[in-house]
């Protein structure tokens, strides 16, 4: 083989190996980003069923008091967990917990298999709250 078709070569081997690492670099990003769409979604479904739910007649499976997220919890709203149980964890690895229950409001932080983290605080019955997210 001769000097040209060697360099070419080594070229194309140096060509092919940015091309893997771009590649795999785009890849990671984007799974990052897909599991932020994820928990975000997941989050958004939560709220919307707590919000259903803290409206409810005590009668209808509603909370004692109107408004009043202070017994709720992942059972309420058909998670598979024990009764009382303030944190969950779905088919994927996502986290998910319940805290600073209250009257009016509570706070849920979702906590993705990507380490991308979405917390909404200050959530009420008419209000989702725009989430503080970290990758």
């Amino acid at each position: 083989m001769g000097q040209q078709q060697l360099l070419l070569i080594v070229l194309g081997v140096i060509i092919v190996g940015i091309a893997v690492v771009v590649g795999i670099n785009l890849f990671g990003s984007s799974a990052k980003q897909a599991n932020e769409d994820a928990i975000v979604q997941e989050c958004l479904s939560i709220i919307s069923s707590s919000q259903q739910w803290v409206k409810k007649p005590q009668v209808l499976g509603g909370p004692a008091v109107q408004n009043d997220y202070s017994n709720f919890d992942f059972q309420i709203i058909g998670k598979p967990v024990a009764a009382g149980t303030l944190a969950w964890t779905n088919a994927n690895g996502d986290q998910y917990t319940i805290s600073a229950r209250g009257v009016n409001t509570f706070t849920l932080t979702a906590v993705g298999r990507e380490l991308v983290t979405a917390v909404y605080t200050g959530i009420t019955s008419t209000t989702v709250p725009t989430p503080t997210i970290t990758r």
